[in-house]
C-alpha cells in the first residue's frame, strides 16, 4: 500500500504497461493521525497519541523494468499525548528508501530495520500502506488480496507480512473507497487481524488525499489493540 502510484496504464493482458512520466519534483506529504493502544493486561496502561508529521519522497532511480526507487524522508516529526504539547519525535531526519511501479504496486522497502527500533511508533508501518494504496483503475480490476512486502513493525523480520483483502468503489472519477480486512502474519504464525477502511483521491499517478480508518488485533509479541485513523494530503 504506499499510496503513491494508483493509475494503472494497459490496454490488454499480454501488452505492457506504458509507464506515465517519472516525477521530476520531490513530493511532499503531510500526515494527521491518531493512534491508541488498548493492552489485554491490566498492569499496562493504555495510550492515546496525536502525531503530524511530514514526509518527502525523492525520486533516485528508475529501473530497466520501469519499477521507481525513492528516498523517504520523515520531516518535522511531532506527537502530543495531552493535546496541547506538542513533543519532537526521533524519527526526525530518519529515512528508507521504497522501490515501486509507477502503477501503484509497493516492491521494497530497505532501511526499515534501522527506524523500527524506535519508541512509540507502532504505528509506523502503517504509513507504507497509507501512502501506497494501489486501487483498482480500470473495470473489473479487483485487488481481493494485496501482500504488503514490509515487516510487521512489532515483529520486523524478514518473513514477517501484511495482507489486506478489500472492496473497492469508484463513486466518482479520481475517487474511490475500501474496506475490508487486513491481518499479518509470519510464515504461519499469526500476528495480528484487523479491519480496514478508508477514502482516496488522485488526479495523477500520485496520491493527492488519503482519509483512513485500520484497526488490528495483535497477538504476537503482545496482546493488544492498536486503532490508527487520520488523514493524508499531498502539500507540494
Amino acid at each position: 500500500m504506499i499510496l503513491l502510484g494508483v493509475v494503472i496504464f494497459g490496454f490488454g493482458c499480454a501488452e505492457k504497461r506504458i509507464m506515465p512520466l517519472k516525477p521530476t519534483e520531490q513530493m511532499l506529504y503531510h500526515f494527521d493521525l491518531s493512534y491508541t493502544l488498548d493492552f489485554e493486561q491490566p498492569d499496562i496502561p493504555d495510550t492515546e497519541s496525536t502525531w503530524g508529521f511530514n514526509v518527502r519522497l525523492t525520486l533516485d532511480e528508475v529501473h530497466r523494468d520501469d519499477s521507481l526507487s525513492f528516498r523517504l524522508d520523515f520531516l518535522d516529526v511531532q506527537y502530543t499525548d495531552d493535546g496541547t504539547r506538542w513533543v519532537p519525535h526521533a524519527l526526525t531526519d530518519n529515512h528508507v528508501e521504497v522501490r515501486c511501479f509507477p502503477w501503484g504496486e509497493l516492491l521494497l522497502v530497505e532501511g526499515f530495520d534501522t527506524i523500527s527500533v524506535l519508541e512509540d511508533v507502532q504505528w509506523l508501518d502503517f504509513i507504507f500502506g497509507a501512502l501506497f494504496p494501489n486501487p483498482p483503475r480500470r473495470s473489473g480490476q479487483q485487488w481481493q488480496n494485496r501482500l504488503l512486502p514490509w515487516p510487521f513493525f512489532l515483529n520486523p523480520e524478514s518473513h514477517s507480512k501484511q495482507i489486506v483483502s478489500a472492496n473497492w468503489e469508484q463513486p466518482k472519477s479520481h475517487h474511490w473507497k475500501y474496506d475490508g480486512t487486513w491481518y499479518g502474519k509470519r510464515g504461519v504464525t499469526p500476528l495480528f487481524d484487523g479491519i480496514s477502511s478508508g477514502d482516496i483521491a488522485a488526479v495523477s499517478p500520485w496520491v493527492t488525499t488519503h482519509t483512513f480508518a485500520w484497526r488490528r488485533d495483535i497477538t504476537v509479541p503482545i496482546v493488544v489493540t492498536q486503532q490508527i485513523f487520520g488523514t493524508l494530503e499531498r502539500i507540494q
